[in-house]
């Protein structure tokens, strides 16, 4: 409690002697009432096991996309993050909302629902999605997320995910942000 006091003291000294001073204590927060963070959400329905579904991101030079995502599939699955992938077409665009509602939307990268992508070969993340019998009492059509968190380059990355059967309902739920390149 000591220390917690302290820190409150300090920040009220702050706040009283500096008018100007800029105080962030959350920085989740901080992104999102500055209008930077931003919500992108899509749920694909009838996925099947074979072709699953992809979802892709273009991110513009000189910029670093943080992406804090959680993920949803009827049957668990497995999900795969790839650089560089091969596309044919882009595919039906997802705009992302920001997350102060009245403000417009100020996030360059792109973000695309496309079938016709082929994984890249480098910077691979696999994620698996837990679901189906492994989750206890939801029976063969049980499901559950899993959440990740990335850093993403500057270029083209791919989000595949591959339910363990078909029909399957996939939900991608992520709050990303940009920021100034800092590979």
């Amino acid at each position: 409690m000591g220390v917690m006091t302290d820190i409150l003291k300090l920040l009220t000294h702050i706040s009283e002697k500096n008018t100007d001073a800029f105080v962030t204590i959350d920085w989740i927060h901080h992104l999102t009432h500055t209008g930077k963070m931003h919500r992108v959400a899509h749920e694909y329905t009838g996925v099947s096991a074979s072709t699953g579904c992809n979802f892709m991101i273009d991110i513009p030079p000189g910029k670093t996309l943080h992406w804090n995502a959680s993920y949803y599939s009827k049957f668990g699955g497995i999900l795969e993050a790839t650089y560089a992938p091969t596309v044919t077409d882009v595919g039906t665009e997802i705009s992302p909302r920001n997350n102060r509602t009245a403000l417009p939307s100020t996030i360059e990268s792109k973000f695309y629902h496309t079938s016709t992508a082929i994984a890249g070969s480098g910077d691979v993340y696999p994620i698996g999605i837990p679901g189906g019998t492994a989750v206890a009492g939801n029976g063969s059509s049980g499901g559950t997320e899993q959440r990740s968190e990335l850093d993403l380059k500057p270029g083209r990355w791919l989000v595949i995910i591959k339910p363990y059967a078909d029909s399957a309902i996939v939900i991608i739920n992520a709050t990303v942000y940009e920021e100034e390149e800092s590979w």
